[in-house]
C-alpha cells in the first residue's frame, strides 16, 4: 500500500486545477486515503485546446475556456482578453486584425482587405505625415541660421534691433549722410568710431540677408519636394541639408 497518491484537485465549481496528494489513512486500517477538500480519486482529465475540465455526476465534461486569450473585437480590432468561461463571444475572433484596413467578414470567418479604406487611411496617414515633416523642416532651417549666424548666442533685445541696425546700415551705404541714430548710439556705448562700426553693420547685413536668402530658397525647394510626394517611402527619403559653399 503506497502511503500517498495523487488525486484530482477541484475548485467549488468542480472546475479542475491541477493534482493533489491524499495521504493513507493510518487509523482506517482498510487501505483508504484521508481526500483533501475539492478533490476526487479519478484518471486526470485530457488536456484540450481552450477547455477546461469540469467534474459531474462522476465524469469529466470539458467546457470552452478562453480565459487569458487575447481576442479582437470583429468591429474596431481592438484586443480584448477573455476574463470569463464560456464560447468565445459572437463579435470577437482570435485572428489577429492584419491593419486598419481590413474589416471582417463574416461569411468567411476572417479578415479582408478593404482598398477603398486603404486608400483614404493612406492619403489621411500621408497627409500627416507631410505636416509633420514640414515642421521638422522649418525647425532644421531655423536652427542652421541660429547656428551659422550665432543668434542663440545673442540675448533676445539685441536681435530685436538687428532690423533698424540693418536699415540704417543699408541707407548710410546708400547715402552717408543718412541719420543712423541706433549705431551712432551703439558705437558711442561701444567707443568704437561710427564709421566703422556702420561699415561692419553693413556687412553683417550683408552676409545675414544672403545667408537667409539661400537657407529661404533651399528650405522652399524642399517643402515643394515634400508636398508632391505620393507615398511615405518617398517622404521618408527626403532629407535636409542646408549647407552652403565656403564662399556664401
Amino acid at each position: 500500500v503506497l502511503w500517498e497518491k495523487p488525486v484530482c484537485q477541484l475548485d467549488e465549481n468542480g472546475l479542475f486545477l491541477g493534482m493533489a496528494v491524499a495521504e493513507l489513512d493510518v487509523y482506517a486500517r482498510d487501505g483508504s486515503y484521508i481526500m483533501p477538500a475539492y478533490c476526487v480519486d479519478t484518471t486526470p482529465p485530457e488536456s484540450r485546446p481552450n477547455h477546461i475540465a469540469q467534474w459531474q455526476n462522476g465524469a469529466w465534461h470539458y467546457l470552452p475556456d478562453y480565459r487569458n486569450v487575447t481576442a479582437f473585437d470583429k468591429t474596431t480590432g481592438e484586443a480584448v482578453t477573455i476574463t470569463e468561461i464560456g464560447e468565445l463571444p459572437d463579435h470577437l475572433t482570435l485572428e489577429l486584425r492584419p491593419s486598419p484596413y481590413h474589416v471582417w467578414q463574416e461569411s468567411k470567418q476572417t479578415w479582408k482587405l478593404d482598398a477603398a479604406l486603404e486608400k483614404q487611411g493612406k492619403a489621411a496617414e500621408l497627409a500627416h505625415a507631410k505636416l509633420a515633416k514640414l515642421a521638422e523642416l522649418n525647425e532644421s532651417a531655423q536652427k542652421y541660421i541660429n547656428k551659422k549666424a550665432g543668434l542663440d548666442l545673442i540675448p533676445a533685445f539685441e536681435l530685436q534691433t538687428w532690423t533698424i541696425q540693418a536699415q540704417e546700415a543699408h541707407a548710410w551705404h546708400k547715402d552717408p549722410q543718412a541719420a543712423t541714430p541706433t549705431l551712432d548710439t551703439i558705437a558711442a556705448a561701444r567707443g568704437v568710431p561710427a564709421e566703422v562700426l556702420k561699415q561692419r553693420a553693413y556687412e553683417k547685413a550683408v552676409a545675414f540677408e544672403t545667408l537667409t536668402a539661400n537657407v529661404v530658397g533651399i528650405r522652399q525647394a524642399i517643402e515643394t519636394r515634400i508636398k508632391a510626394t505620393q507615398d511615405m517611402d518617398e517622404l521618408n527619403a527626403i532629407e535636409f541639408a542646408f549647407e552652403l559653399p565656403e564662399s556664401e
